[in-house]
């Protein structure tokens, strides 16, 4: 039985990197070491005369993936480096790129790291050329990657700074320049990777949210996209954090949910409350499910030609992810949604039935509904997404659908933008290879 249809709580986009080519990175190599946090150019398969070009390549191709795979937010892949922090890390002054330290990662092992000898500053805009080729090839929102000013000196062999504090707020203070100039450059989105937050949390309370309100300062706004049943959580922390830095504007990308209490609606309304708490000014965008969740069903209409669904003849009116990126553009650069609680939705009520009609009038072949009971339903989630509140809330949803509480339809994309919401149909006709 083919997976339910997953509703979307967050735009899709790659969290990680994308997998490299084999001719472009030795990646058998790669697997059996741990990821490289000095330069590991030994990896590479192509002459270092070419190595730009071919990485150039190997980032469109994977921008094209994401497009044909319809992702709402596209990045470059991370094609450029041997891992997630290394390229950025290596790249700054007061680093002794040829004579390593060591630093123990988060699984306890020791592991060469960049050895700090001097002030860590800026060099030169490390990723502005990456985010220039990325806004060039593709017409979708992107998003550039950083690694954190806290993992970085926890990636590090300190010989300079007398407390590491220090050492995390010099690299502050490079991630918060090259923000600034990835934003100048184009990007829609700047992703700070911060994992060694969840591994040391009593370093990351001692001094690591201040590291990263450093690198925020000066930042008029933040898109707050947050997954997961302790989302309240991680919205406190930016939220706080952003306050302190003196981020002007927190724009959350939240549920229609919140209303009804369905499904992850607790989780975003606790979510909300902890960004009220913080004091910063803030918008909530409260969306339907994305019209791109019916990705989900791709690989049952390709090859059965059936949608299968608990959902019965319940209506739903799923939002284009252009339009909520459009709406959280408006949000973000004006200041005319403070306080609002924006709810956006598609232009009309579809069930799952007509949405399958409308994906089979697309690609040109019948695709038939096939009605499942909840039972089916939940039994289908755990056995891709295993069991516990997530699967429990996808029933819970689909249920709400299903007995006609989760049909309204606002006019609030027009009321933001000045359009009318894009209708399933386009979105069908736009993503039509996925499912055939």
């Amino acid at each position: 039985m083919a997976a339910p249809s997953l509703p979307a709580a967050i735009p899709t986009s790659l969290v990680g990197s994308y997998a490299q080519p084999d001719w472009l990175i030795d990646r058998e190599r790669l697997r059996h070491r741990f990821p490289p946090r000095v330069r590991a150019r030994e990896l590479w398969r192509v002459d270092a005369k070419y190595l730009e070009q071919a990485q150039d390549d190997a980032s469109l191709l994977a921008i094209r993936d994401q497009e044909r795979a319809g992702l709402d937010i596209i990045t470059d892949g991370e094609a450029r480096r041997e891992s997630y922090s290394n390229r950025f890390a290596t790249a700054l002054e007061g680093v002794d790129i040829d004579n390593p330290g060591t630093a123990l990662d988060r699984s306890g092992h020791p592991n060469p790291v960049p050895r700090v000898v001097g002030p860590i500053a800026r060099k030169h805009p490390v990723q502005v050329r990456d985010v220039r080729f990325l806004r060039a090839s593709t017409s979708r929102p992107i998003k550039i990657t950083v690694p954190g000013p806290f993992t970085m000196s926890q990636q590090a062999q300190n010989d300079f700074y007398e407390q590491e504090a220090e050492l995390a707020l010099a690299y502050a203070g490079a991630v918060h320049d090259e923000i600034a100039d990835l934003f100048a450059a184009g990007a829609d989105i700047v992703q700070i990777d911060e994992p060694y937050m969840q591994a040391r949390p009593e370093k990351a309370r001692e001094f690591g949210v201040a590291a990263l309100q450093r690198a925020l300062a000066g930042i008029e706004g933040v898109f707050l996209v947050s997954d997961g049943p302790d989302l309240d959580t991680q919205d406190r922390t930016v939220a706080f954090a952003a306050k302190s830095a003196g981020v002007r504007h927190v724009v959350k990308l939240s549920t229609l949910d919140v209303h009804t209490g369905v499904g992850t609606g607790p989780w975003h309304a606790r979510g909300e409350a902890a960004v009220r708490e913080s004091g910063v000014a803030f918008t909530f965008i409260q969306a339907a499910g994305f019209m791109s969740n019916a990705l989900g069903w791709s690989d049952a209409i390709r090859e059965e030609g059936v949608l299968r669904s608990s959902t019965g003849k319940g209506k739903i009116a799923f939002i284009h992810p252009d339009d909520i990126a459009d709406v959280a553009i408006a949000a973000l650069t004006t200041r005319n949604h403070d306080s609002q609680s924006l709810v956006i939705t598609g232009p009309e009520a579809l069930s799952y039935g007509e949405m399958a009609a409308t994906i089979g009038g697309a690609v040109g072949k019948r695709v038939r509904f096939e009605e499942l009971s909840d039972e089916q339903a939940f039994a289908g989630v755990v056995s891709w997404a295993g069991k516990g509140p997530y699967a429990d809330a996808l029933v819970d949803i689909w249920r709400a659908v299903r007995e006609g509480r989760l049909a309204t339809v606002s006019d609030g994309v027009k009321q933001v933008i000045g359009r009318d919401p894009i209708p399933f149909n386009r979105w069908a006709e736009e993503n039509a290879d996925a499912f055939q």
